[in-house]
Parts: structure tokens; C-alpha cells; sequence
């Protein structure tokens, strides 16, 4: 059997898409549809092709050292799964950040996972506003945020109405003007 490196990085994130449902309640294939979203958003940009790519590997493992943080946590005596007000979103993307760079990626993957928390108005947990914060995060904060909070796994013409007010309300404070206009450019989740 030859697997490609789509094919592990695809069932890498079905294993942390079980992570994160258990931890957070993330339906199945969360990462997936991240992935999907933010090659949406990057297509729209006119990104090349391996930009895509990268794109939606780093979107994909966005959360890929979540179990490595529950993990470190564990061992200090801090059970997050129970005490959930102890999760510290800065921790896990820089290791995941740090695993990231493992990966042969494009420059513009760099900081994609550090920063994929960081809100456009600086209230992430490093404090960077959207000018400071590369457009890989951005996208894969936008989507992660959409699909973690709307479950996209199913669309209804209600909920794609509330998730439109609830992105325009939030314009230039979770997400940037240039990355929400994306979203909105191409129909990205209408069908």
C-alpha cells in the first residue's frame, strides 16, 4: 500500500478531529472543512497552487498538537478535559508551530499555525492585530472560528444567514476586512 502525504495528512486529521471532539465538541471532519474553507478563500485570492496546497496542510493540522498540550498539562496536575478555563490556546500553537516546521511547506506557511488564534483587533492570545498576523492564520482563524461554532457538517439557509450576521458583526474584531470580504466573495459555504 503507497500512501501519499495528502493521504497521511488526512488521516492525521481524522485522529485530531477525535481529539478535539472529545475536548471541545468539533464535529467529525472539523479539519477538513477548515481546509476546505481556507482553500476556498484562497482560491478567491488567486494563491497558486502549491500555495493551495500548503495552505490546506497547515489548515488541516491546525490543531496538531493539541494531544501533546493536553499531555504537558496532564502531567502539571491540570485535567483539561475537566477544567476547560485552564486551556491555553498560545501553548498548543506553539507546538504545533514548532511541529509544523518539520514540514517542507512555502514561506508563506510560516507563523500559519503560531497565529491561528490571534484576533484582528489584538485580543489572541500573542496579542497581534491583522496587520501583524500572515494571511495563512488569518484564513485558517476565520474558518476554524466558523466551523468550530456553526458546524458546517450541515448548512441550512437560517444558519447561513446567522453565521453571515454573526462574521459581518465581527469585522475587524475576531476577523479582518480583507480576509471576511473573501469569505463572502466566492459563495463559499451557500449552496
Amino acid at each position: 500500500m503507497k500512501l501519499s502525504f495528502n493521504d497521511m495528512l488526512y488521516a492525521f486529521s481524522y485522529a485530531l478531529d477525535c481529539v478535539e471532539h472529545e475536548m471541545l465538541g468539533v464535529t467529525t471532519n472539523h479539519g477538513k472543512r477548515v481546509a476546505y474553507l481556507c482553500i476556498l478563500m484562497g482560491k478567491y485570492l488567486n494563491l497558486p497552487e502549491s500555495q493551495l496546497i500548503d495552505l490546506g496542510a497547515c489548515a488541516v493540522l491546525h490543531d496538531n498538537a493539541l494531544t501533546e498540550y493536553i499531555q504537558s498539562e496532564y502531567i502539571k496536575g491540570i485535567n483539561i478535559y475537566e477544567e476547560k478555563q485552564y486551556f491555553n490556546k498560545g501553548t498548543h500553537c506553539m507546538m504545533g508551530e514548532r511541529n509544523l516546521k518539520k514540514l517542507p511547506l512555502c514561506r508563506e506557511a510560516q507563523n500559519a499555525i503560531m497565529y491561528h488564534h490571534e484576533n484582528a483587533d489584538g485580543s489572541g492570545p500573542f496579542g497581534k492585530t491583522a496587520e501583524e498576523t500572515p494571511l495563512f492564520a488569518q484564513f485558517i482563524h476565520m474558518a476554524d472560528q466558523i466551523d468550530a461554532n456553526w458546524d458546517l457538517s450541515m448548512i441550512s439557509e437560517e444558519k447561513y444567514e446567522k453565521l453571515m450576521q454573526f462574521i459581518a458583526e465581527n469585522k475587524s474584531i475576531l476577523f479582518p476586512k480583507n480576509v471576511w470580504t473573501r469569505f463572502r466573495g466566492p459563495s463559499t459555504i451557500k449552496k
